[in-house]
């Protein structure tokens, strides 16, 4: 089993990104949100994706001693114009294809991650970025996972005790007679 962790599902992510995306010269995981820098930076290599959890809420404990959380994941798209590629619609298909590739999934690690809540994608357009003949996209999407492992649980006494009424209960403890071979 894959051992939980953040970063692991990042990069299930960016393999599945570069899978059913052989254009895509760049997909990596990233640290956070996003600045103008960073955008200029990883733009570069574009068409690119970075893929970054940006927030852990809504701590739910199960059954197991797991606790769930809600993962705030985000995908950022470039797409820089070219003689023969029109940056909108690079952009905008590689948006579509990660919409596709994002609904329902698990990423390969349906043991801790649940699959993906429906995301929802908006332009990152600005007159800054479009004179760097730049077009970006930005998807977000909710996803859930089981990060917190439990110890190994004390093996479980498999003895079958019996008690008579009205001798039950807890203050019965020492009338109950064990059924059965002992452990």
């Amino acid at each position: 089993m894959t051992e939980p962790a953040i970063h692991t599902l990042l990069d299930a992510i960016c393999a599945d990104f570069l899978e059913s995306m052989p254009e895509l010269r760049d997909c990596k995981p990233h640290g956070g949100d996003f600045t103008a820098d960073e955008v200029k930076r990883f733009s570069i290599n574009a068409p690119s994706i970075r893929v970054a959890c940006l927030a852990m809420s809504d701590p739910k404990k199960v059954s197991g001693g797991f606790v769930d959380y809600t993962l705030k994941l985000t995908a950022v798209i470039s797409a820089k114009q070219t003689a023969d590629l029109d940056r909108h619609a690079a952009a905008t298909a590689i948006v579509n294809r990660v919409l596709i590739d994002i609904a329902d999934a698990t990423w390969g690690l349906d043991i801790w991650v649940h699959p993906a809540k429906l995301p929802e994608a908006r332009s990152l357009y600005a007159g800054a970025i479009d004179r760097q003949g730049l077009a970006l996209w930005q998807v977000r999407w909710n996803q859930c996972v089981r990060l917190t492992v439990p110890d190994d649980p004390e093996p479980l006494d498999p003895a079958v005790y019996i008690g008579f009424a009205p001798d039950i209960g807890p203050d019965h403890i020492d009338d109950y007679e064990r059924i059965g071979d002992a452990a």
